[in-house]
């Protein structure tokens, strides 16, 4: 069916299901997941609401657009609340998206990315030298025992430098293993590449880490909120051999820190799991306050990054961050090697800007 059709809806269930289900594909399982939630089965079958997942309370339905106002406003009716699911986007996509049309620059400047360009966008080599990464794997310090779990767009399974190192592998998007974007498999190489495929030249920072591979992101670089979510709880709730030390999520999206899912879980994983949550500052700045959700969140490990040179690019996101209730903290905790953009893509942003 044509996603475009469909509205992803959020419903605050009156009771957490007892079975967290990731993954809704039978028709059976959704009712028995309408009754165990204390939902009016009748009620969603009525407007053709389709679930999709069920974690804790939360519920996640598909419903026809043309159904979707009359659905929320009777589900309130019931005194139930529901919203329509936020979207979030892969934090390297605020700089890889071009402007559209009618842009006139578009047809003119000669559009470089980062990756066309090294003196702004420093591989792994150039990186672990500017962190002295290889003082750290002098010592022992290379990641082994650990398992990190990566929450992204999946991993090319074939590349050497994952091999037998992957401790699992859960797609939340139905399009299979394959990493259809890119993103996630350059993330696990920064990260523990073994650099097997270039003799040990681009390894990743932690090379002997193990990988939970967590594929939320599937043709695009875009995610329902609802889909990271049951990311981090399937992450959380693995067998304690390959339960990850560390979260990677490298996305951002609207939120307030107190209020939000994602956020909320973050600092739950963070502080009460002893997971330690290094989530994107994003690629939304250079305004102040420009962090989203869940790198707003208090207690994760909020990175930036810097060019080569050790100075703010223009894309990073800036704190402070400001809740709904007036609290203000500072974000971000920590800074990397992020590299910059070319001249021409800050040409392009101010243009859009103007």
């Amino acid at each position: 069916r044509p996603e475009s059709e469909y509205l992803r809806v959020l419903i605050a269930a009156k009771n957490p299901v007892a079975i967290d289900r990731l993954v809704i594909k039978e028709a059976g399982d959704g009712s028995s997941v309408f009754s165990e939630a204390g939902l009016d089965a009748k009620l969603l079958q009525r407007y053709g609401a389709r679930p999709v997942r069920a974690v804790d309370n939360l519920i996640a339905v598909d419903v026809p657009l043309p159904q979707a106002k009359a659905f929320g406003t009777a589900l309130a009716e019931q005194g139930v609340a529901s919203r329509p699911a936020r979207i979030f986007q892969l934090a390297a996509d605020a700089i890889r998206r071009g402007p559209k049309w009618p842009d006139p620059l578009y047809s003119v400047l000669p559009f470089r990315t980062p990756a066309d360009d090294p003196e702004v966008s420093p591989q792994n080599a150039a990186s672990k030298d500017i962190l002295k990464a290889g003082a750290l794997h002098a010592k022992g310090m290379d990641g082994a025992g650990s398992v990190g779990a990566i929450v992204d767009s999946g991993l090319d399974t074939s590349h050497p430098d994952f091999e037998n190192r992957i401790a699992a592998y859960l797609d939340l998007t139905d399009t299979g293993t394959k990493d259809f974007v890119g993103h996630g498999t350059h993330v696990a190489g920064s990260i523990g590449g073994s650099g097997a495929a270039s003799g040990g030249k681009f390894a990743g920072m932690a090379p002997k880490t193990k990988f939970v591979i967590i594929k939320v992101f599937g043709s695009e670089g875009s995610a329902s909120e609802d889909t990271i979510l049951a990311a981090m709880k399937a992450a959380k709730s693995l067998p304690k051999e390959i339960r990850p030390q560390v979260m990677n999520l490298s996305l951002g999206g609207p939120g307030d820190p107190e209020t939000d899912p994602l956020s909320a879980l973050a600092n739950e994983m963070m502080v009460k799991d002893n997971i330690i949550m290094a989530v994107a500052a994003g690629n939304s700045g250079p305004g102040k306050k420009t962090i989203g959700a869940p790198g707003n969140a208090r207690y994760v490990l909020t990175v930036t990054g810097t060019n080569k040179a050790g100075k703010f690019p223009f894309f990073p996101s800036r704190g402070p961050v400001t809740t709904s209730k007036g609290q203000t903290y500072n974000k971000p905790d920590i800074s990397t090697i992020s590299g910059d953009v070319s001249a021409t893509q800050r040409l392009r942003f101010w243009f859009r800007k103007v």
